[in-house]
């Protein structure tokens, strides 16, 4: 960005090198961008209006590059401003921003759309503020895309927590709905303000500020992570972006060998066996350590497909298949040798990638009749009934 007079400077500049490497990368995994706009203070003019002659730049080189950028967001938790800027945006202010940005893009990308406000919300706080829905009740019509986000928990490298990750410890049970009380606020929220828009996870992850050693990049991350997918797509959000496909401790690759860490193999498996369409669950036990979702099962007219959590550490869970969709059942097992665990087990193999390509991930027929089956601790278990004729998958 060109530094201006009363502005302050910006702390990172983003190179034409660094931008063609994403977009090509993107370009070349068959990917489509969200890109964040910046919206901080290097952005701002003295009267705290955001300034989009940096963006107009940026969106105009994309454009005549025709890189895959679908969504470009106005700034990175605008709430969080006075803990990472030292500055205060009000949240009518930025609802105003959003209609700037919805005048640039309808200039120079008409067919790209806008998304924010991208409000942090806190483990066991939510966002504090309240930025979210006055953000909105200003600026949600210029929106096609509302975005939040979310973490469940702390890592050691942020300074304040109100719950710090540890290693070895799964995120407790009662913390597991906690993303489902928000969702449900912020689609309201949504729903009054940008009426025309859908509503996005836009950021999450197993612990803030990197990760936790231990925790985020082992076991102990597939199963708040697969738990977090199925509860936020009950809450009718189509889409979760992931913190992150490398770097730091939360990646789904690790960051040095780029070998896949555990959530990387659930959630091949999740886009695989998942479909889009959400199936309602009723639980005997609501509140015991099994947690259960299931969709239409994806590529399969009428099959159905639910995953099966164990969250409990010791216990295994015993789970009846009686008034189970009729048809053969196919059942994939995810395993580990504990929660600091690195490696994953479908059945009883060991998961590897072999030089960038994935194994099989082939699933196993149950035999006919079965009438129970058991969930080990701390395991994932899918079951497809691709023949199933479900009414609701037709």
């Amino acid at each position: 960005p060109r530094h201006q007079p009363g502005r302050p400077p910006a702390q990172w500049v983003l190179t034409a090198e660094r931008c063609a490497a994403l977009t090509g990368f993107a370009r070349d995994a068959g990917f489509r961008l969200m890109f964040t706009l910046n919206a901080g203070p290097s952005a701002r003019d003295a009267r705290g209006a955001w300034l989009p002659d940096d963006a107009r730049r940026l969106v105009s080189h994309s454009v005549s590059r025709a890189d895959p950028v679908d969504v470009w967001e106005l700034g990175n938790e605008p709430n969080a401003y006075p803990l990472l800027h030292r500055t205060w945006l009000s949240p009518e202010r930025y609802g105003d921003d959003l209609f700037t940005a919805r005048r640039l893009l309808d200039e120079l990308a008409p067919a790209a759309k806008l998304a924010g406000p991208a409000a942090a919300f806190w483990p066991g706080l939510g966002e504090g503020r309240g930025f979210h829905e006055r953000a909105l009740s200003v600026g949600g019509r210029a929106v096609d895309v509302v975005t939040w986000h979310y973490y469940p928990q702390q890592s050691f490298r942020c300074p304040l927590a109100t719950r710090r990750a540890r290693a070895g410890e799964p995120v407790g049970v009662r913390h597991l709905d906690e993303v489902a009380h928000w969702a449900s606020a912020v689609a309201a929220s949504a729903e009054r303000h940008a009426p025309n828009a859908v509503t996005w996870l836009g950021e999450t992850g197993h612990a803030q500020c990197g990760g936790e050693p231990g925790a985020s990049n082992a076991w102990s991350d597939t199963l708040w992570w697969l738990d977090e997918l199925g509860l936020v797509a009950r809450h009718g959000h189509p889409v979760v972006v992931r913190q992150t496909l490398t770097g730091s401790d939360y990646g789904l690759l690790d960051r040095e060998t780029l070998e896949p860490n555990p959530s990387y193999w659930a959630s091949v498996l999740w886009r695989r066996l998942m479909g889009t369409h959400v199936l309602a669950v009723t639980r005997s036990h609501p509140h015991g350590p099994l947690r259960v979702y299931a969709h239409c099962t994806r590529g399969s007219r009428g099959g159905v497909a639910a995953v099966f959590l164990n969250m409990h550490t010791r216990d295994g869970v015993r789970v009846p298949l009686d008034g189970a969709p009729a048809g053969p059942v196919e059942m994939w097992r995810l395993t580990a040798d504990g929660p600091t665990a690195r490696t994953v087990h479908l059945g009883g193999t060991t998961l590897v990638d072999h030089d960038g390509e994935l194994p099989e991930l082939a699933g196993t027929a149950i035999p006919a009749g079965l009438a129970a089956w058991t969930a080990p601790p701390l395991s994932v278990t899918w079951l497809r009934w691709p023949h199933a004729a479900a009414s609701a998958c037709q």
